[in-house]
């Protein structure tokens, strides 16, 4: 929430309005704003579906100036009477913004309702100006959400982080600068259609301030116009400052979180050293107690050393005692010795029994050691016979390494003059007359009606879409029913033209196709064929290419695209190594991605020979990482088959050209014709 800065107190001032109204309710800019209508003749309209302690005890204690809304601002809007001016500070995303500015419009365009109000539109800067924020993503429509991730965002990074960044706790979206994405777009949006004539004022304040004012109102009141024009900045400047302000944002952000843990470190230090005074305290008072049992020790001592005196003359008696007992122990030494001398006659004996034993071992060894010569005469034998089969298989293995080598030269011969070939002048002369037969199928009456019928019923489905999907069943009925009688277009994608190996190709450090695929390690049989019908035969012409830089975000990529209305059919990872944990939890997933592992410059060198091995219609190359919504391949698919002349569309799409190359360089999802990645047109048409 956004505090009641100078910038608004001038605008307010300027404006001079009757009611304020605040969509949003913050509690410290509420109480502002009602001391603010103290000094002049306005009052405060607070609207917040869940008002706290503070807004309600400030309405008791101030009636006349302040009037609480518990409600949505869209709800609240069209029951409620016209504000002069509204500060819109609720939910931080495009639906949320535009829906409600909609509502305003509404509002004052129905009788009596009174001129435009002044609105100042918060967070239009970084980083909600181009990016949605969802505080209640329950409250949206699935048509206007983002693919949303959690985390905090930070300056320049491209997608959310996790536990790190601003406001690490909201879901955000995944992507910055889509369409119908951020606060700014919603208010540009909504400027645009607006019949009424408006113009926008963007002001530097931290997270960026949009106020839209009627032209009328300017004409009417010179100095709100001089106020908004002495603060506001163009669009350029506006986007350097927000900018900087970012950077300073997320710099104090910083400085707050080291505060706190430095205090936090500062609070602990303090409880240690407190206690380790309690300590100190409980050691000083032990001591204490320590030197009054000294002091009875000491005298306890001086009575010990009395006894002591009176022991040692008992211990000199008991010392002549003792010379007496050794002189009776010396006489017992002398009986031992000779009963040692017959000991060792004894061992003596035992001595040379032992040798004979040894020698009894000796002969017992020699035995074994011409048994075991003897048995490794014949596994020797049995080597020289395994080694010689060897060498005859390793002989085989060469031979039909040579034989195999042979045919790939001469199959790299064959597209080599199948692409001189179709370099020859007859061959480009020739090249309208087969056009010519695809045109003659497209232009029967049959095909014609049967695009139409597709157009068509294309049409209802995105007016369908648009309308929420509201008859489900309906729906069913028609695709499975209906539809079921209807024969589908037969989309017949162009052969590849073979092509010899490129320069690209040579710099791989595998050898050409053959080599590439010896490293490919199949975790899953091919899926049986699908149903003959219209989205299965496109599911069954889709393959995704997935690049794998971040084993970690492999899986979410896997799910997203097996979890979609109309999945691939085969499902291609592209790594140099993976983890056995990533290992195990792919082959839960349904269709079973396979592994091919390698080295390569950029990927066309690996798209290129898979298109060529693939065989399939429609190509998805993307990065781990990337997130799907559930519909999002279908429409691409969608607008790729109705449109012959676009060969590869991003995922999700939007209105923009660009080439095949600058998009394998991006990391957003891209979907492309088998044509277009065999020949790889760095300049063709593709709409993301």
């Amino acid at each position: 929430m956004i505090p009641l800065s100078a910038t608004y107190r001038a605008i307010l001032e300027a404006a001079v309005p009757g009611v304020i109204v605040d969509i949003g309710g913050d509690s410290e800019r509420v109480r502002d704003l009602v001391d603010f209508c103290r000094k002049g003749a306005s009052t405060v309209c607070a609207v917040t579906p869940t008002p706290s302690e503070t807004l309600r005890t400030l309405e008791q204690t101030s009636p006349q100036l302040l009037t609480l809304r518990p409600n949505r601002g869209m709800t609240a809007i069209p029951n409620m009477g016209m504000g002069d001016c509204v500060i819109l500070d609720e939910d931080y995303n495009w639906y949320t913004v535009y829906f409600t500015l909609m509502a305003l419009q509404q509002r004052t365009m129905q009788g009596g309702a009174g001129a435009f109000p002044v609105i100042i539109v918060t967070n239009a800067g970084w980083p909600y100006g181009r990016r949605d924020a969802y505080l209640h993503l329950d409250e949206i429509p699935l048509t206007y959400q983002q693919a949303t991730t959690p985390g905090g965002l930070i300056p320049d990074e491209g997608h959310p982080q996790p536990h790190a960044g601003l406001h690490p706790d909201r879901t955000h979206a995944h992507y910055e600068g889509l369409p119908r994405d951020g606060v700014l777009t919603a208010v540009e949006d909504f400027v645009e259609q607006s019949p009424i004539p408006l113009k926008t004022f963007l002001l530097p304040e931290p997270g960026g301030v949009c106020v839209i004012v009627s032209a009328a109102r300017l004409k009417k009141s010179s100095a709100l116009l001089s106020t908004l024009q002495s603060r506001s900045l163009d669009s350029e400047r506006f986007r350097a400052v927000d900018a900087a302000l970012a950077r300073l944002s997320w710099q104090l952000s910083q400085t707050k979180s080291e505060r706190d843990h430095l205090l936090n470190d500062l609070m602990k230090e303090r409880m240690r050293l407190t206690q380790e005074c309690e300590q100190h305290a409980l050691s000083l008072q032990a001591l204490r107690r320590e030197s009054d049992v000294r002091t009875s020790n000491e005298e306890a001592l001086q009575a010990t050393a009395v006894l002591l005196q009176e022991d040692r003359t008992k211990m000199q008696e008991h010392v002549h005692a003792l010379e007496q007992e050794r002189e009776k122990a010396r006489e017992e030494a002398e009986a031992q010795q000779w009963h040692a001398e017959a000991l060792r006659q004894e061992c003596e004996g035992l001595r040379r029994g032992q040798d004979r034993i040894e020698q009894e071992g000796r002969k017992r060894e020699e035995e074994l050691l011409h048994a075991y010569d003897a048995l490794r005469s014949s596994r020797r034998e049995q080597l020289d016979l395994f080694v010689t089969h060897f060498h005859t298989v390793h002989t085989l293995l060469v031979q039909s390494e040579q034989q195999l080598r042979v045919l790939w030269q001469r199959l790299w011969r064959t597209e080599a003059e199948l692409q001189r070939m179709q370099n020859s002048f007859s061959w480009r002369w020739t090249s309208p007359i087969r056009r010519l037969t695809p045109v003659l199928r497209f232009l029967s009456p049959f095909e014609l009606a049967k695009i139409c019928v597709y157009e068509a019923l294309l049409e209802l489905r995105n007016a369908w879409i648009e309308l929420g999907q509201p008859f489900p069943g309906l729906a069913h009925f028609i695709r499975y029913r209906i539809l079921g009688f209807i024969p589908a277009r037969d989309v017949q994608p162009d052969s590849p033209t073979a092509l010899p190996p490129s320069a690209d190709d040579e710099a791989i450090s595998l050898p050409p196709l053959p080599s590439l695929f010896q490293k490919e390690t199949a975790v899953h049989d091919d899926p049986p064929p699908s149903s003959v019908n219209h989205e299965h035969e496109i599911r069954s012409s889709l393959t995704a290419v997935v690049f794998c830089d971040q084993a970690d975000a492999l899986l979410e990529t896997l799910r997203d695209l097996s979890s979609q209305s109309l999945p691939p059919e085969q499902i291609t990872v592209c790594t140099k190594s993976l983890e056995n944990s990533v290992l195990e939890a792919m082959r839960s997933l349904s269709p079973l991605p396979r592994l091919l592992c390698g080295t390569w410059k950029s990927r066309k060198d690996i798209l290129r020979p898979l298109a060529l091995a693939e065989r399939k219609t429609w190509l998805l190359v993307c990065t781990a990482g990337a997130r799907f919504e559930p519909d999002q391949l279908r429409g691409a698919l969608s607008l790729l088959t109705s449109n012959s002349t676009i060969d590869a569309v991003l995922v999700p799409a939007n209105a923009t050209v660009t080439d095949i190359a600058a998009a394998l360089k991006g990391s957003q999802p891209l979907l492309l014709r088998r044509e277009s990645a065999v020949g790889l047109p760095m300049h063709s048409r593709i709409l993301p």
